[in-house]
């Protein structure tokens, strides 16, 4: 599924954008990707009880 789904992404991507177009999606894609991954590492690198006190100030 992932490989057809990237081939027709592929295809889309060079029909309808130049370039520099495709360029900015994929750096977009992969910063958000890595925006996770960094948040992800700070939650996991600060204790638990602060990210249960993140957690209640973020539901409120």
């Amino acid at each position: 599924m992932v490989r057809k789904n990237f081939k027709k992404r592929r295809f889309i991507g060079n029909c309808s954008f130049s370039r520099e177009e495709k360029k900015l999606r994929v750096i977009k894609s992969i910063s958000r990707k890595w925006r996770f991954f960094l948040a992800h590492l700070e939650v996991s690198a600060v204790g638990f009880e602060d990210v249960s006190q993140q957690n209640i100030k973020t539901m409120l």
